[in-house]
């Protein structure tokens, strides 16, 4: 499996071949352990695959339990507290299957932050996007955008829904994160 270090040594058309790598591994298996990919949020056992920040931060490197894959559910249990988060899916709005909103967000180890400063890491963990992160860091503390709204990663204006009723669109330059609504 080829890894992709956090470090920004990626060149900017190098998160496409990222997002291919991805879709080309086997789709995560019940009843196995994983790592989070990306931080993710949930509202009352609830994340929505088309990536609200609303209610409680899971940090990327938390380890989960793949518990099932039912109709447009991803079930996920949270080691460290036991919790089950259930990932739905609305295809018109990610583009993707259940399978490959899996595969994009586990991972069977734990991510590693070698190479970038600590405020960076921080940021990342705590689901902060700051001005200077590649796209793959981005996609590790923010998640995919919904597939609707930024057709390709290659793209240089992403747009996330931090609400049903709120758009951020986000700018990068030369592969890195310049600016946009609520980047500092």
């Amino acid at each position: 499996m080829m890894f992709f270090a956090l470090s920004g040594a990626l060149r900017a058309s190098d998160i496409s071949e990222y997002a291919e790598t991805l879709a080309k591994q086997p789709a995560p298996r019940v009843g196995q352990e994983y790592y989070l990919r990306n931080c993710l949020w949930q509202e009352n056992g609830i994340h929505d695959a088309t990536n609200y920040t609303r209610g409680e931060m899971v940090p990327v490197n938390t380890k989960i339990t793949l518990e099932g894959y039912i109709d447009n559910t991803i079930w996920i249990r949270i080691n460290s507290t036991g919790a089950i988060v259930r990932i739905l899916n609305v295809a018109k709005y990610t583009k993707k299957k259940l399978h490959a909103i899996a595969r994009n967000m586990l991972s069977p180890s734990e991510i590693t932050f070698d190479g970038i400063s600590k405020e960076l890491a921080e940021a990342i963990q705590g689901g902060e996007m700051k001005p200077g992160m590649t796209k793959q860091q981005v996609l590790m503390a923010r998640g995919w955008p919904p597939a609707h709204k930024t057709r390709s990663l290659d793209e240089d204006t992403w747009v996330y829904w931090p609400s049903r009723f709120v758009q951020q669109t986000i700018v990068f330059k030369d592969g890195k994160l310049t600016g946009g609504r609520g980047i500092r």
